[in-house]
């Protein structure tokens, strides 16, 4: 809602501050990232080359879909445990890997 996630910045670069152009509503409380509901309405090129199914998969890892949320509100302490268990799940080889064909699926270069 205040900051666009790597692969909204990637998307959408860096801009204007304030929620992603992506951030759709899914009920009258909750919002979800159309960038996984509906890739084809924002990259319709990638979606048509790459397939919106395999858009989905790569955006649902690169946003941490299952991982917990890792916002926190301001003044919120940071809960030391869950980041660090968060960030070696991040590194873990596996992941890592998936994270980089993912990343290339999007359009990012190799290394970004």
């Amino acid at each position: 809602m205040i900051t666009r996630c790597p692969l909204g910045q990637h998307v959408f670069g860096l801009g204007e501050v304030g929620p992603c152009p992506a951030l759709r509503p899914t009920s009258e409380t909750t919002y979800g990232c159309g960038l996984v509901i509906d890739p084809a309405a924002y990259v319709p090129a990638r979606a048509a080359s790459k397939g919106v199914g395999a858009l989905r998969r790569a955006a649902l890892l690169l946003i941490g879909s299952g991982d917990g949320c890792d916002a926190r509100i301001n003044g919120e302490q940071r809960n030391v445990p869950y980041a660090e268990a968060l960030d070696a799940a991040c590194r873990a080889p596996a992941r890592a890997k998936a994270s980089r064909r993912a990343k290339q699926l999007w359009g990012a270069k190799p290394n970004d």
